[in-house]
C-alpha cells in the first residue's frame, strides 16, 4: 500500500468560517441551488445537517456531504437521520467518539481512517467527541439500495442494510477507497462530486455484500480489545507521545501480554499498535506545525522521534509531504 492519504489541508473558506470559542462549529456550507450545483462536496452546518437544497452528487436519491471539525474538546451532538435514507459515515481521519442510536450506545472508542458506519432511517442520534473529526456522509435512498441489492443477490431487498446500527467497522476494501478519495483532493483539501460519487457506489456495493451471506465474514476469530482497556491504552499512548514507547509498555497499560494485546488491538483499531502510535506522532506533529513556529528539530522531540531525519521520513511517508512542505502548504491556506 502506498503513502497514506491525509484529510487535510482543509480549505481556507472552511477554516477561516470556524470559531473555536464557540459551543458548535460555524462551518460555512455551500449552496447547491440550482442550476448552479457545486462541484465540490458541501459542508456541513452542523453535525450531519447539510445545506438546504444540497444534492452534492446531483443526484436526488444520493445526498453526499462532509463535516469538519477541527477542535480537540469534548463536545456533543445530535441529530436525526432522513426518514427514507440510510446514512454512512466515512471517517476521513482517526477520531475517537461514542455514538447512540435511539439511545442505545453503539461505538465508544477510537475511530481510525476508512472505517465506517451505517444508520438507520429516522434514527435519532447522539455523538460525544474526543478529538477533531473528518466525516464523509452519504444518504443512499432505500429505494437505491433496494435496487442495488436486488441486481447483486438476485432477491428482494429485507428493508435495511444489514450493517444498520452497529458501531464503525473496519474493511480493508473500503479504506483503500476511503485512502484513493483523500489521495484526490483538490490543492484546497476539497473533494469532488463526481469522484465522490463513483466512490460512493464502491463503498455500498462493498457494504451490501459484507451484510449477505455470500460472502465470508472479514471479521477477526480474535476478540476486540475491551473498550476500557483501548481507553487505557489511547490515553497512555497520548501522555506519553514525546517519549520512546515500546509495545511491552503499550501493552503493560493494558494489563495484556504483548500477544493478546497486539491481536485484540488490531481487532479494535484496524491497525497495529506501532502504525497506530506513529499515526498520532505525526498527527501531533502536524498541530504543532500548523500552531507554532518551533523548528523541525524540536517539533521532532516533542513527538517522540529521536532525530529530525527519522521524523521527516516518516512524516513524509504518511502525510505525502516533508514537515516544510506541508508547514508551508498551511500558512498559505490560511
Amino acid at each position: 500500500m502506498g503513502p497514506s492519504a491525509q484529510p487535510r489541508p482543509i480549505s481556507k473558506a472552511i477554516r477561516d468560517s470556524y470559531l473555536p470559542g464557540e459551543i458548535a462549529p460555524q462551518l460555512g456550507a455551500p449552496k447547491l441551488n440550482a442550476p448552479e450545483l457545486s462541484t465540490t462536496v458541501p459542508i456541513e452546518v452542523e453535525w450531519l445537517m447539510s445545506a438546504p437544497n444540497s444534492a452534492a452528487t446531483g443526484r436526488s436519491d444520493s445526498r453526499t456531504s462532509r463535516w469538519v471539525d477541527l477542535r480537540a474538546c469534548r463536545r456533543e451532538a445530535t441529530a436525526q437521520t432522513d426518514d427514507d435514507c440510510h446514512t454512512i459515515s466515512l471517517a476521513l481521519q482517526s477520531t475517537n467518539l461514542t455514538l447512540e442510536s435511539d439511545g442505545r450506545c453503539v461505538h465508544d472508542g477510537a475511530v481510525t481512517l476508512g472505517m465506517v458506519q451505517v444508520g438507520s432511517p429516522a434514527a435519532a442520534l447522539r455523538g460525544v467527541f474526543h478529538a477533531p473529526c473528518d466525516f464523509l456522509h452519504l444518504r443512499l435512498a432505500n429505494g437505491v439500495l433496494a435496487e442495488c441489492h436486488e441486481a447483486m443477490h438476485q432477491r428482494p431487498w429485507p428493508g435495511e442494510l444489514a450493517l444498520a446500527d452497529s458501531g464503525f467497522r473496519r474493511d480493508a476494501a473500503i479504506e483503500q477507497l476511503t485512502r484513493a478519495l483523500l489521495a484526490a483532493q483538490t490543492a484546497e483539501g476539497e473533494l469532488s462530486c463526481l469522484y465522490v460519487e463513483g466512490i460512493a457506489t464502491a463503498v455500498v456495493a462493498r457494504l451490501i455484500a459484507l451484510g449477505s451471506d455470500d460472502v465470508p465474514s472479514s471479521r477477526s476469530r480474535v476478540s476486540a480489545l475491551a473498550k476500557w482497556r483501548l481507553k487505557r491504552v489511547v490515553d497512555f499512548i497520548e501522555a506519553n507521545l514525546a517519549r520512546p514507547l515500546l509495545l511491552t509498555d503499550i501493552a503493560a497499560a493494558s494489563g495484556l501480554t504483548r500477544m493478546h494485546f497486539a491481536a485484540q488491538f488490531r481487532v479494535a483499531t484496524g491497525l497495529r499498535p506501532r502504525d497506530y502510535l506513529l499515526r498520532r506522532r505525526i498527527e501531533r506533529a502536524q498541530a504543532l506545525l500548523r500552531d507554532t513556529e518551533l523548528p523541525m528539530g524540536e517539533v521532532a522531540f516533542k513527538v517522540g522521534f529521536p532525530n529530525q531525519a527519522h521524523f521527516s521520513m516518516v512524516f513524509r511517508r504518511l502525510a505525502g509531504l516533508t514537515p516544510r512542505q506541508w508547514r508551508l502548504r498551511e500558512k498559505a491556506l490560511r
